[in-house]
C-alpha cells in the first residue's frame, strides 16, 4: 500500500512538472524593443521624435518639452503662462522619467504666473504692494528683501517696460531654476531623441544633444 502511494505521488509530481515545462516551452518570447516615430515641430523645423515608446507617449513628451512650454520673457502675460500651465497639467501619458521635470516646470511657471498677475495689479493700483504680496510666499526672507529693493519703482511714473522685463529676469533667477537639463537628461535615458531636417541644408541632423540646455 505504501509503495502504491509513493508511485501515485511520483506520477502526480511528474505530471505537474510536465505541465509546468509545457507552459514554459509554449510561453511567447519577449517582444523585440518597440521603436516608434512621430512628426513634430522643433523651433519651427520639422523633426522626428523617436524612441522605444508608444506614439502617444512620444507626443506627450514633446507636448511638455521646454520648447513647447517656453515663455517669452520679453512679452510675458498671465494669460499665456496660465495656458502653458494647463497644457502641462492636462497632458496624459507622460512617462515617470519626466515626473521630476514636470513638477519643477510647473513650480517655476506658477511662480511666474503669480509675478505677472501681481505686476498687473501693482500697475493698476500704482503701487508695489500687490506685486510684493504675490511673490512674498514664493521667496526666502533673504531673496524677498533683495526683490523688495528692486521692485520699489513698480507702479510709479518711473516704471517702464524695460524695467519690468529686467525685474522679471531678476525674479526668474530667484525661483525654481529652469529644469530644461532634466528634460534632456531624462529623454536620453529613455533612448528618445529628436532628429531634425533643416530646410536650408536639406540634411538630417540629430538634435538629441544640440538643443539649448542639453548637457
Amino acid at each position: 500500500m505504501f509503495l502504491k502511494y509513493l508511485l501515485f505521488t511520483a506520477l502526480i509530481s511528474n505530471a505537474s512538472s510536465g505541465v509546468a515545462m509545457i507552459k514554459i516551452a509554449n510561453a511567447a518570447p519577449s517582444p523585440s524593443p518597440l521603436h516608434n516615430e512621430v512628426m513634430v515641430t522643433l523651433f519651427g523645423q520639422p523633426c522626428l521624435l523617436a524612441g522605444p515608446l508608444d506614439k502617444d507617449v512620444l507626443k506627450a513628451i514633446h507636448t511638455i518639452s521646454p520648447e513647447q512650454t517656453f515663455i517669452d520673457p520679453s512679452t510675458p502675460s498671465a494669460d499665456s503662462i496660465h495656458k502653458v500651465i494647463e497644457k502641462i497639467r492636462n497632458t496624459k501619458n507622460t512617462p515617470s522619467w519626466l515626473e521630476n521635470y514636470r513638477v519643477r516646470r510647473l513650480k517655476r511657471l506658477e511662480a511666474l504666473f503669480a509675478f505677472t498677475n501681481g505686476l498687473s495689479s501693482a500697475k493698476a493700483a500704482k503701487k508695489s504692494e500687490p506685486l510684493l504680496n504675490a511673490v512674498k510666499p514664493l521667496l526666502s526672507e533673504r531673496l524677498f528683501k533683495k526683490f523688495l529693493a528692486l521692485a520699489s519703482e513698480v507702479g510709479t511714473k518711473k516704471s517702464d517696460p524695460n524695467f519690468e522685463i529686467k525685474l522679471m529676469d531678476s525674479f526668474s533667477e530667484m525661483i525654481e531654476p529652469d529644469p530644461e537639463e532634466d528634460f534632456h537628461r531624462s529623454i536620453r535615458r529613455m533612448n528618445v531623441r529628436y532628429s531634425c531636417e533643416f530646410a536650408d541644408e536639406g540634411d538630417s541632423h540629430d538634435e538629441s544633444s544640440d538643443e539649448p540646455g542639453a548637457p
